[in-house]
């Protein structure tokens, strides 16, 4: 059996967004082959309530993690904190905007105040600007830039102190590069 096929696995595909590394978590989990240690672990993941994050998010609630998300849309915040919540996890949902220094603090600030730690950091916000290559004009590049690359940047010099506390250095970065740049053909 191939494990990073999941229909062979027994996984319907897409139950979990279509997430390979998931897949094969999942997997190997209900096999009783991996025990992930996450349980009452604090995760805070960016951009939690859609594609990779929202996956991300669904996941480490499900392996016991208290889970932080922040997104700009509240409302999506919600529907993926209830589904964190039904999952038996406590989550911290918050409306921010990973572009502007301001919101990553007092995100980064209200997990700190709910929950003490921080034990894993998901950066993943991200959108991506649409056009063609040399109509894309430097103000929308340096808003890119400013979610995809200083976003990050401030989240992790917040979140590697309280870190190390616990002994942890690893933190994860997702970007889908293709999807990203904000490219047609070039010279289209």
């Amino acid at each position: 059996m191939d494990c990073n096929n999941p229909g062979q696995a027994g996984i319907p595909a897409g139950s979990i967004e279509g997430v390979g590394m998931i897949y094969n978590l999942d997997f190997l989990h209900r096999k009783g082959l991996v025990e992930l240690g996450l349980k009452g672990k604090v995760a805070v993941v960016t951009g939690g309530t859609e594609g990779i994050g929202r996956a991300t998010a669904l996941r480490l609630a499900q392996e016991g993690a208290r889970v932080a998300i922040c997104a700009r849309r509240q409302e999506m915040l919600d529907q993926t904190a209830a589904e964190i919540k039904k999952r038996g996890a406590d989550a911290l949902a918050v409306a921010a905007d990973m572009s502007k220094a301001t919101d990553v603090e007092r995100f980064m600030k209200a997990v700190i105040e709910r929950f003490g730690r921080i034990d894993i950091l998901v950066n993943n916000a991200g959108t991506s600007a649409r056009g063609k290559f040399l109509e894309v004009d430097d103000k929308t590049w340096g808003a890119d830039l400013e979610l995809k690359v200083f976003g990050a940047i401030r989240c992790t010099r917040i979140a590697v102190p309280h870190m190390k506390k616990q002994g942890i250095s690893a933190v994860e970065y997702y970007r889908q590069t293709a999807k990203d740049i904000p490219l047609g053909r070039v010279g289209e």
